[in-house]
């Protein structure tokens, strides 16, 4: 690593870590975000409905959105025992875990709500910017998250975000401008999600839809100023010509 020159990470947290390992010289190391190309399709309020009638989601039924890996750094089962806590003040709510995966764990945490969880499997691009443009909010409550492209990605589609306050995803999003943040615990040695914060965040959101509309509009623009395709290009080109 000292014999490069230029090191390079995705995040600043990655970057810390090796200074403190190998002892990396500053001088010649940079943070550059990982990026998406905007693919963003603005849908009205006609068209929302109407995908919602494709998938026989209820149009008064408030979506919350999980998409990523089913093990158990990606903490789904945290997310499954906050819901649980949500459902008893808001019924009328479905969460949708998109993903491959572990799922007889996560079956076994859904008891008795198997009619509001729903298992998707791994979706397609175009289905899942579908649910991005349905679904009321976007959860990402991993035990550690290197970076975090579906954070961003849900940014881009301007849906309001809930991540957990660790690695990438915590300067991804700043807590209650382009989104909001739930911390993870270390209790007798075991990393967790904090349920009950969890819970209380979801509800917050279901309970203010202009804040939620609000978090998600700034959360687009953080994704346009920070993580679009173009701004990494530029900082790419701008270190291999500072080289």
């Amino acid at each position: 690593m000292n014999s490069v020159d230029c090191f390079v990470c995705v995040a600043q947290h990655t970057l810390e870590t090796y200074y403190n390992a190998g002892n990396i010289c500053p001088r010649k190391s940079a943070v550059i975000y990982n990026a998406l190309e905007d693919i963003y399709i603005q849908f009205s309020s006609k068209e929302k409905l109407l995908l919602r009638k494709k998938y026989l989601i209820e149009e008064n039924t408030k979506i919350v959105l999980f998409a990523g890996r089913l093990d158990e750094m990606k903490g789904v089962a945290y997310l499954i025992q906050a819901f649980k806590n949500v459902l008893i003040t808001h019924p009328n709510t479905r969460l949708f875990i998109a993903g491959e995966g572990d799922f007889n764990l996560l079956m076994k945490e859904s008891a008795n709500c198997w009619s509001k969880i729903t298992f998707t499997g791994r979706l397609n691009k175009k289905q899942l910017c579908e649910f991005y443009n349905v679904a009321d909010m976007g959860v990402i409550c991993s035990l550690h998250e290197e970076f975090g492209l579906v954070a961003i990605e849900m940014m881009m589609h301007t849906l309001p975000v809930i991540v957990s306050q660790t690695g990438g995803l915590d300067e991804i999003v700043e807590d209650t401008v382009s989104g909001l943040k739930v911390p993870v615990l270390t209790i007798k040695g075991k990393r967790q999600v904090d349920v009950y914060c969890l819970s209380e965040k979801i509800r917050f959101l279901l309970n203010n839809p202009s804040l939620s509309k609000e978090l998600g509009e700034n959360g687009r623009k953080r994704f346009l100023e920070k993580f679009e395709l173009s701004v990494f290009r530029e900082k790419m080109l701008g270190l291999y010509e500072g080289l």
